[in-house]
Formats: structure tokens, sequence, C-alpha cells
């Protein structure tokens, strides 16, 4: 557990680290890897606490610049690498069950919430990010003041709802969980060639196939998760690019239009693709401005 210290509280989990990182150990015994940007002067000058959930087969410390633009604004930003990704313990982007993810994100919650009893806690998440942050509120909407999501997957894709694409992956899952059915495209992450080198060159993202197994169990997330739209009554605001091929945009404006949220927001991107924050300087400059803004504005 995350160490609570009256004295001088930190972003530390533990006095060690795991693959030179700070972690907890999740409810099956394994290391997951933490990342804290601190707001800087300590918890008298810290109007919120932000947890970022990061997308499939990439790890949080993809978030950096994001991050750094939300403490500039004295909102203190946590995340952890999901297992099986980046840093954390685990099979490279394999679960059992999806539930994994949520219930490590409510553990990462309740240590943030040992060190800031009395904060806000907002939650963001980009793509399956967003699956699991949705998840999370639902599960204690009490909890949250509002969530962030940039291109969340909320529904399949065309080319995922496929009866052929549905097929392949059931069959494979079933004699072959681990067998690799998709590779996610970099040119489907951003227009920008100098984030698309970066993600192709970083060592922590997982490059190669999406496995059957998690393929079925994230497509039964998101089914499960279309159901429970009409149940959000809570703040949220969805970011999505106009272009983006990994996640289906009918998924964000279904829910916008069906969420009996009375406090919602829906932004759609013209020409840009999946990780909004990961586009141009000026374009993400402008993404991590709304999202600012929207933060700011409920604290």
């Amino acid at each position: 557990m995350e160490e609570n210290n009256d004295k001088n509280k930190t972003c530390s989990v533990l006095s060690s680290t795991y693959n030179g990182r700070p972690y907890f150990i999740n409810a099956d015994g394994q290391h997951v890897v933490t990342k804290c940007w601190e707001v800087q002067g300590g918890d008298k000058v810290i109007r919120a606490i932000l947890l970022i959930c990061h997308d499939v087969a990439e790890h949080c410390l993809r978030y950096d610049a994001l991050a750094e633009e939300i403490v500039h604004r004295r909102i203190q930003v946590y995340s952890h690498d999901h297992v099986g990704h980046g840093g954390s313990e685990g099979l490279a982007v394999d679960i059992l069950d999806f539930k994994t993810y949520v219930r490590d994100t409510l553990q990462h919650i309740d240590i943030i919430r040992q060190i800031h009893p009395y904060a806000k806690i907002f939650i963001l998440g980009h793509g399956m990010g967003g699956t699991i942050a949705i998840k999370a509120v639902l599960s204690r909407p009490k909890e949250f003041a509002g969530c962030v999501l940039i291109g969340p997957a909320i529904t399949p894709t065309p080319d995922q709802a496929s009866a052929i694409s549905q097929f392949i992956d059931k069959t494979a899952a079933s004699f072959a969980p681990l067998f690799g059915v998709t590779k996610i495209d970099p040119d489907s992450l951003s227009s920008h060639p100098k984030e698309i080198v970066d993600y192709i060159q970083d060592p922590l993202v997982y490059h190669g196939r999406l496995r059957a197994r998690h393929c079925v169990i994230f497509m039964e997330a998101m089914e499960e998760l279309e159901r429970k739209i009409y149940s959000i009554d809570w703040p949220f605001f969805v970011l999505h690019g106009e272009r983006d091929k990994r996640c289906s945009l009918e998924g964000s404006k279904l829910l916008f239009e069906k969420a009996s949220s009375m406090d919602k927001k829906f932004k759609i991107y013209p020409d840009q693709r999946h990780s909004l924050h990961h586009e141009a300087p000026e374009k993400a400059g402008a993404v991590k401005g709304d999202i600012v803004a929207w933060l700011v504005k409920r604290i």
C-alpha cells in the first residue's frame, strides 16, 4: 500500500521500486507500477486530483505532456500501467477478466484517497482506458467529481463488430487464447510524424499483435458498457477525433445522446485521429487547453 506520511506526504507507493518505479500490489499479487506528477508546494496548494487510465498496448508515461499541463493548474495527476502493460507485471496485453483493470484502478483510487482524504478526484481515460474509467465511475459514482474521455472505446468499430471478425476472434480465443489476431497501426494514432516515430520507438509500448482472448474480453466489456449508458448521470466531457479509426466516433455520440447526465459535453476535433493529445503541437495544445478548462470549471 502507498505510504501516508502526514509530515511529508509523497507520491511513493512503497519505499522500494519495481522496474525502477513505485508500485502497489494488486489483489492477484502482481506489481502495478505507478506515476505521480506532483503539484509544487504540497497539499495546501493542490486544488484537485486526476487519475489517468491509459489506452491498450501503451503505458502511463506517454501522458507526461498532458499531465504537466494539468499540474500547472495545481491539479495533482496520478496514473499506473495496467497489468500486462509498460512496467507492470503480467503477460503482455493479456487479461482473464476485464474487471481486473477496473479493480486495480479503484485500488489506486483508494491509495490516493488515503493521501488526499478531502480532495475532489477526477478520472481521465483514453481508448480502452475510457472503458475502464467509465466502469470505475459506474462502480463508485460518489467517489468522482467528473470524467474526461479521449477517444473512448464505447462501442466496437465496424471492423470489430463484423460477424467474420467476431467469429475469428472467438474461435481463436477458444482454442489459442494467446494467438495474435490484430495489430495497432501507428498511423491511426496521430497525423504528426514525430509522434508516430516516438510511438514506434517506445520500448514500453507493446508492438505485437493483440491476443484473441484480450480482444474478445474487451469486446464483451464494451457490450456490457453500452447496456449501461442510460444509467450514467455524472459529469463527463468526451473528446473524439473525426478521423479516429481505433475507437468508434459513433460510440461517443451514443454516450452523449443517451447518458442521463445534466452536465455533459461532447467535442469532435476535425481531421484528427485517435490520440488527440499526441497530435501536432498546436492541435494537441488546444485539446489540453479544453481538458484543463473543463476540470478547472468543476473544482
